[in-house]
């Protein structure tokens, strides 16, 4: 089976082309080493999401442990806090409605596009 990416360099900063979409990706870095581990990461996101997933959390939690567990709500409430009175008021009655109801309890990092509905057209 043939690789899914290639490495290049332009201009002394490396690249990942996709062979099969084509489509090329700055890896934003000069050095070998460290283009051919980003390659390699590329690479694991097509072959072992799920381990991405969970390997993406370890680095997270690393930064900061409670981002992992961060929810929603959590994001909410800091967001009414900021602001006078006033503007708290209006950003708590804004919070209530049915599209935050549907992420309130979603962790941050587990989030996908699809757990936003689309907007009416």
């Amino acid at each position: 089976m043939a690789a899914r990416f290639r490495l290049f360099r332009r201009s002394k900063v490396f690249y990942a082309e996709d062979t099969q979409t084509k489509q090329q990706t700055s890896l934003r870095t000069k050095d070998r080493v460290e283009a051919q581990r980003l390659l390699v990461a590329h690479s694991e996101t097509i072959t072992q999401p799920a381990l991405n997933t969970a390997i993406a959390k370890v680095y997270l939690s690393a930064q900061d442990p409670a981002l992992v567990s961060r929810t929603w709500q959590d994001v909410i409430d800091a967001y009414i806090q900021q602001g006078k009175e006033s503007s708290q008021d209006r950003s708590s009655r804004a919070t209530r409605s049915k599209p935050f109801q549907i992420i309130r309890g979603l962790k941050i990092v587990e989030t996908t596009q699809t757990h936003f509905p689309s907007p009416p057209h």
